[in-house]
Formats: structure tokens, C-alpha cells, sequence
């Protein structure tokens, strides 16, 4: 999950970035104990509710050999719990929303995380971004108006601080074919890479099978080396069952 694995990018540069996404697994179906099936998640158990599922998916969906190939998050599904939820744990947006900077919606985390946790193992595929559904990109809103002063993106109406001299500050989003460098494009539209790899003009995110130079211009969020020198944009295939 932009996992918080799960503080994860959404898709553009230059950005400071605390998207979180977190559920707990749907009630108690698929093996998670501390599930509470439909009830919104405080922010203060983002991050525990959050390992459960992403942990629970890996252990479910990943075979001994890519499972050996993530040793950070430990040897079984219990020690994997403990490193993530640290790992992605937030102090900051935490504190930002209990100063009403940024409004934290835990209903839409739990309708995040409830659509992954339903997803079979090859539509999951280690999917740790998520950008591919709606209620995990509007799980926290902003509070400050474009030209304000920022320290993280959640605290900004249109969802991006960022810089170009040196302050912060929250930005208006760039529409079709203006730079996105320092700014978010607008929704439905991704900071596009050219083929000379030059990055940061807002254009139409790309589908699973086209042609692709960077992660950020896939719909997916994943651009995937074929082996040969080109790459596509698609799902991971690690961690899909097969």
C-alpha cells in the first residue's frame, strides 16, 4: 500500500507525500483476529490494522521463494505484523489531523482495505500502491488552499507541497500538458514520463499492456520490465498464487 508500505507515493515527483491506506481483513473470513468487519479505523491503529491485512496477503499469496526474498518483514506472519506496523506507523500526519490541519476519514479506510482484502491472490499480485481504488486515494483531505505554507501533501486542499525555491507550499494541480514537478495532476491524469525519460508533464495514465518509461504513468502504478529491454504497464507478477 502510496502501501503506507503504506506511506507510498501516488505518482508524481517533487511531492512530500503521507497517503495511508489500512483495513483489517474482511470479519474474520480470512484469518485476522483482530478484524471488526465494517467499522471505521481510528488513525491510531492505522498502521497495526494495516499490517494485518498487507501480512496476512503475503503470507496467503506469496510462495517460500519470494517469501525468502522479503526477509525485512521477518520469518513468519506474526513477526511480519510487528516490522510493518512500525515500519509504516506516522507520528506527523497523526498529529497533523489531531490539530485539524488534515481530516482523516477511517470509514474509507476500511472500504480500501476491505476491496483488497477480498481480492484473489492474482488480482492482488504484491500490489503495495493501491492507486487503483478510489477510497484508497481519499482517505485523508487537506484543509490548506493552494499558496499556503505546508509541511506534508495531506495538509493541502489539492493535495500537493512541494517546492521550487525552497519553501513549502501547497500547490494548485496542473492540468493536460503542464509540467507537474511541483504540482499534482489534476484527478484522472498522471505526471507522465517521455521516452527520453524526462519526467513531470500531466497526461492520461496508461492501462495494463501499453508501452511504458515510468511507474508513475501506468494506472496500475506498476511498469514492468519484459526482460528484453522494453517494459508495460501491469500488475507485479510476484505473489500472485501461481
Amino acid at each position: 500500500m502510496r502501501a503506507m508500505a503504506l506511506r507510498t507515493a501516488r505518482g508524481y515527483r517533487g511531492r512530500v507525500d503521507a497517503r495511508f491506506f489500512a483495513a483489517v481483513l474482511i470479519a474474520c473470513s480470512l484469518g485476522c483476529g483482530s478484524s471488526k468487519g465494517g467499522k471505521s479505523i481510528p488513525i491510531d491503529q492505522l498502521a497495526s490494522e494495516y499490517a494485518a491485512v498487507f501480512c496476512h496477503k503475503l503470507y496467503t499469496c506469496c510462495d517460500a521463494s519470494e517469501l525468502a526474498a522479503r526477509e525485512s518483514t521477518g520469518p513468519d506472519e506474526a513477526a511480519c505484523r510487528s516490522v510493518v506496523a512500525a515500519t509504516v506507523n506516522d507520528p506527523v500526519l497523526q498529529a497533523q489531523v489531531a490539530a485539524g490541519r488534515v481530516v482523516y476519514h477511517g470509514d474509507r479506510a476500511r472500504s480500501c482495505l476491505d476491496t483488497v482484502a477480498a481480492l484473489p491472490c492474482q488480482q492482488w499480485a504484491l500490489d503495495e500502491k493501491l492507486i487503483r481504488f478510489p477510497a484508497c486515494d481519499a482517505i485523508t483531505e487537506g484543509t490548506l488552499a493552494a499558496g499556503s505554507a505546508c509541511a506534508i501533501s495531506d495538509q493541502c486542499i489539492d493535495g500537493f507541497c512541494g517546492s521550487s525555491t525552497g519553501e513549502l507550499v501547497c500547490a494548485a494541480p496542473a492540468q493536460a500538458g503542464q509540467p507537474c514537478s511541483f504540482a499534482q495532476c489534476v484527478s484522472g491524469l498522471a505526471c507522465r514520463t517521455d521516452e527520453l525519460a524526462s519526467p513531470g508533464i500531466c497526461g492520461p495514465r496508461l492501462p495494463d499492456g501499453a508501452a511504458c518509461v515510468d511507474q508513475n504513468d501506468c494506472a496500475s502504478g506498476y511498469c514492468i520490465s519484459d526482460g528484453t529491454g522494453s517494459a508495460f504497464c501491469g500488475l507485479p507478477t510476484s505473489c500472485n498464487g501461481v
